[in-house]
């Protein structure tokens, strides 16, 4: 049960990092919104309200992350500094992606 998890937790931290490297930020609060939408029905078992689109627990994470970003307006200085920190320790260690 525990490899089974720490398996299940890496394959997330994979998916939000490749969500966090992304080059335009709209690309980036996508993938987060649909991470976090799916990770919100397998733990929760949160879905869309019946006759709804799925998409509708996307857009409204989208819209929290949205609001989050204009509370939280520092963010994007920490981000693409933790970006270039990890890509230097990457290729350090020879790690190419």
């Amino acid at each position: 049960m525990i490899n089974s998890a720490e398996n299940e937790f890496r394959k997330t931290i994979i998916i939000y990092g490749q969500a966090l490297i992304q080059r335009e930020q709209s690309d980036a609060v996508d993938s987060v919104a649909t991470l976090l939408a799916s990770l919100a029905q397998e733990i929760y078992g949160i879905t869309s309200p019946e006759g709804e689109p799925d998409d509708l627990i996307v857009d409204l994470i989208k819209y929290a992350l949205g609001a989050a970003m204009i509370i939280c307006n520092d963010y994007q200085d920490e981000i693409e500094d933790t970006i270039t920190y990890v890509e230097t320790q990457m290729g350090a260690a020879g790690i190419a992606y």
